[in-house]
């Protein structure tokens, strides 16, 4: 027991003051007592980082072999300067203290997670240059022993067991590493273990959805090259690109939150309403088409974004049901637009989302790797989506110009809100600067809109009631007070209705609810203008 507990080794971390030290337990007894342990700690290294450039973001350990010098990570540590904001990553030997690599990642921060297995480490943290979250892995293989390769000793496990141990003298190891574009924020990260340890690991990692995603080792692979030979495809190595795939099946939860999306097809759905009014009249009236061919462009666009993306399947399928929606509003949108309109609306629904989209799908295919597909494609949905949401500007004129919110579609500007709203503040949530700047900027318009539907909302229903009044040729006076019918009987009322500045029917004999006939009093126009209800009862009972 006493031997065993000697080979004991830990390390201890003092965050505020950059400190690393390393302990061993060692026996401390004063009488040799049988079957008395006595034990005492004892410090056996210690790392003193820069405390004003470093601090200690987090650490991971896991031994490699209990005969040989484990090489452990032991700190992934934020670096902070006045210059830029800098990842620095410390492999560590927590029994000899010695430091076995050390790797700068520039223009990178925190929070930072790592997990360490067998011989690597993995680490996830923020990409400031790239807006991105990104992964790395770095593995390390022992350069020493080189004559220690005798197969019986590595049959009976004796190899490399005399070698040294101490800290005065750098161990032989080498390490590879490489790095790849995540699209999640993190929260926790794990590594799967089994009982004999031949299957493969899996990192899992715990998103920002309080999600569990299983993420295959072999795309965590340094030796990944962007055309393996036939020997590194038999041992399993895949082709590299520079992002990781997320794969929606290799969620181990199986329970993702689509709050965002169903809210979006919220969002895609609410102007049926608009169209059902539109095919019903057979006119597009005033309606404006530019929101509706903007958002199919920027719809195709999130849809090809998805395709391209490693496991964008749900960007692509939210976003695939708005452009087959959108197309089916630019049609009816054409159909039953004015001549002018109808000419204009589909030279722009064809320059936009035919050529253009054809030829960004062209470009991105042929001229552009996997890397840039993404960021081209990804950049383009950003402004895109800005101007989906700032279509609707020219809908606001027209309300500002008549006074009226008949022409904006309340549901669409609605939902417009509350969908920029929600995927701004998921953006916070993860970071995610490509989402956040289009939905904020989508934010602030919807909620102009909103407004400005409040203001002019009760005008415009004032508005329509006077205008229906006037088309049926009558004006009621509440309380049954007087009622001014059409005189059908003058030929030259059949064929106008009654509108603004033009001289009220003459007005005939009117029953009231009690029954008693009374004879209504004639009223010119401005005298209708200038008399109050109260005035008009008043003149009648004096009638009376």
């Amino acid at each position: 027991m006493p031997r065993e507990l000697g080979n004991v080794y830990w390390y201890s971390a003092e965050t505020d003051n950059g400190i690393l030290r390393g302990h061993v337990v060692k026996k401390n007894c004063v009488l040799e007592v049988a079957n008395d342990f006595c034990f005492d700690i004892k410090d056996v290294w210690s790392i003193v980082l820069p405390s004003e450039s470093e601090k200690i973001a987090a650490t991971a350990t896991r031994s490699l072999n209990e005969a040989t010098v484990a090489p452990k990570a032991v700190s992934p540590v934020g670096s902070v300067t006045l210059d830029e904001s800098s990842l620095v990553v410390y492999l560590i030997d927590t029994v000899t203290g010695c430091i076995l690599h050390r790797m700068t990642h520039h223009g990178s921060q925190g929070p930072v997670h790592a997990v360490f297995s067998e011989n690597w480490v993995v680490y996830h943290y923020f990409n400031l240059r790239a807006h991105r979250y990104e992964m790395s892995v770095i593995e390390i293989y022992d350069q020493a022993g080189a004559d220690n390769k005798d197969m019986l000793k590595l049959v009976f496990g004796t190899h490399n067991l005399t070698s040294p141990i101490t800290a005065y003298s750098r161990p032989e190891v080498f390490t590879k590493s490489q790095s790849y574009f995540f699209t999640h924020s993190v929260k926790t990260m794990a590594v799967t273990s089994t009982v004999k340890g031949i299957t493969s690991k899996q990192i899992l990692l715990g998103t920002i959805g309080d999600q569990v995603l299983a993420l295959d080792k072999r795309f965590l692979d340094p030796r990944r090259t962007l055309n393996p030979t036939a020997t590194e495809k038999e041992e399993g190595i895949i082709p590299l690109i520079d992002s990781l795939p997320v794969i929606p099946q290799s969620y181990v939860t199986h329970a993702l939150k689509v709050e965002g999306n169903v809210i979006s097809i919220l969002m895609f759905a609410s102007p049926i309403t608009t169209f059902k009014e539109v095919v019903k009249k057979k006119s597009t009236e005033n309606y404006n088409g530019l929101p509706y061919i903007i958002t199919l462009l920027s719809t195709s666009l999130w849809s090809f974004y998805g395709i391209l993306k490693p496991g964008g399947l749900l960007v692509l399928t939210v976003n695939a049901a708005g452009a087959a929606l959108h197309v089916i509003y630019v049609i009816l949108f054409i159909i039953y637009a004015p001549k002018i309109s109808k000419v204009k609306s589909a030279k722009l629904a064809g320059a936009v989302n035919v050529v253009f989209f054809g030829a960004v799908i062209i470009v991105t295919l042929v001229a552009l790797r996997d890397g840039m597909r993404i960021t081209l494609v990804g950049f383009l949905c950003a402004a895109l989506t800005v101007g989906m949401y700032a279509a609707p500007l020219s809908v606001m004129r027209t309300v500002i110009k008549t006074k009226s919110v008949k022409y904006m579609p309340f549901f669409l500007t609605f939902f417009q809100y509350l969908n920029a709203g929600v995927w701004s503040a998921y953006s916070v949530l993860i970071k995610d600067f490509y989402i956040g700047v289009p939905n904020g900027i989508g934010f602030i318009l919807g909620s102009a809109q909103l407004i400005l539907y409040i203001v002019y909302k009760n005008k415009s229903t004032l508005e329509e009631k006077i205008e229906e009044d006037e088309k049926e040729g009558s004006a009621h006076l509440f309380k049954g007070a007087v009622e001014m019918q059409d005189n059908f009987d003058e030929p030259n009322m059949k064929s106008r209705s009654l509108i603004k500045g033009s001289s009220l029917p003459k007005p005939s004999l009117v029953r009231q609810y009690n029954n008693n006939i009374i004879k209504a009093r004639s009223l010119s126009p401005d005298e209708l203008g200038k008399l109050s209800e109260r005035d008009i009862e008043k003149g009648i009972n004096d009638n009376q």
